[in-house]
């Protein structure tokens, strides 16, 4: 019996690690690149790779000195555009997440800036919704600490296009909505 225990608990390791590197992983739609994931249960803050279809690196966020000390991306909040020539992805710690985008530029994504949508609104957690368009993508902003901070809140959406040779996003529209709350009624 513990013969076979052995070979079926190595099989189950196996399947069980495939099933958490494709939860680890998200596809662009065309499936010729993917974002990986890795170092969540480690000393080391979270990072990511983007890859090409052969599993080869085209760039990773350790390498970015803007994102070394980013604390999680979660995967829940990352978005390839239609044509998969884009990814946005939310990345921060506990108090806030920041959007970043890649654009594919020759061999490589390269990191674009996304310009301050949210003003002097505090620990805004910025997430991309959805594409439109003529790489124009919709942010989703609240705030503090996405919202669930008692007495103040705020909300809003903003529009971006994402420039094809420039490294700076152009800020199309943005509204924010303050909201602010008794104590009780939080």
């Amino acid at each position: 019996m513990q013969k076979l225990l052995l070979p079926l608990l190595v099989v189950l390791l196996i399947v069980n690690r495939s099933f958490a590197d494709k939860a680890a992983s998200i596809p662009s739609p065309d499936k010729h690149y993917v974002i990986a994931f890795s170092g969540s249960n480690s000393a080391l803050p979270q990072a990511f790779t983007i890859q090409d279809s052969r599993g080869v690196v085209m760039v990773s966020s350790r390498e970015i000195s803007r994102l070394q000390d980013i604390a999680e991306f979660p995967r829940d909040h990352v978005l390839w555009s239609p044509d998969s020539q884009i990814v946005a992805l939310a990345g921060g710690g506990g108090h806030d997440l920041a959007t970043f985008i890649f654009v594919r530029r020759g061999g490589t994504f390269a990191l674009v800036e996304v310009p301050d949508v949210t003003g002097d609104h505090d620990n805004p957690y910025i997430t991309p919704l959805r594409w439109l368009p003529g790489r124009r993508l919709v942010l989703d902003i609240s705030g503090p600490h996405a919202g669930r901070s008692p007495g103040y809140r705020y909300t809003g959406k903003a529009t971006i296009r994402i420039p094809n040779a420039r490294s700076v996003c152009e800020v199309l529209y943005k509204q924010i909505s303050e909201h602010h709350y008794k104590d009780e009624d939080a």
